[in-house]
Formats: structure tokens, sequence, C-alpha cells
């Protein structure tokens, strides 16, 4: 929860520092499916080796690190394909005014 916290900060500092209102669609779209993917591969890693390891200390830092990879690259796997979407399709709606997202990082 605290890393995705912290993505969601990266991402609407990125938002904030880019002078490009394109650009800065195309980093909230990538970003926030990135996000998106990161959380639900890291909850869902954690709790298959969960499931596994649940005995004591030894299964919950299993459970936390599997989580951390898993969010990682569930991620970065994330960001690839909302990159394609955002350039298929979401480059005609500007999503920032669509979330309120660009009132709070713009």
């Amino acid at each position: 929860m605290l890393l995705t916290g912290f993505g969601a900060m990266g991402a609407c500092g990125k938002i904030g520092s880019t002078a490009d209102y394109k650009k800065k669609n195309e980093i909230f779209a990538v970003d926030a499916s990135g996000l998106i993917a990161g959380v639900s591969g890291g909850f869902l890693s954690s709790l298959a080796v969960g499931a596994i390891f649940v005995s004591g200390p030894v299964g919950w830092t299993v459970a936390l690190v599997a989580s951390a990879v898993g969010g990682y690259f569930a991620q970065e796997a994330g960001k690839l394909i909302g990159k394609a979407m955002y350039d298929q399709f979401g480059n005609r709606i500007d999503l920032l005014e669509v979330t309120r997202v660009g009132r709070f990082c713009g």
C-alpha cells in the first residue's frame, strides 16, 4: 500500500512538472494502468505464496517478497499495455479533465 502511494505521488509529480498537456495525459494513462496492474499482481502473488507458506514469519517474508516482485512486474506490464491502449484509443480524450486528476497534479 505504501509503495502504491509513492507511485501515485511520483506520477502526480511527473504530471505537474510536464508542460505539454498531451504528454501529461499520456503519463497519467501509463502510470495509472501500471499502478492498477501492480496492485493487482502484488496482491494475487502474495495470496498465492501466502497460501502455501502460512506457517509463521518465514511464510510472511516470502509472501512479502513475492508480492513486491509480482507487483513490480505486473506494473511494468500494465505500463506497456496502458501505453499501447493510450496510443490506440486514449489520445482522443482529455483524461486529466475527465478524471479531475489535472486539478490536483497540474
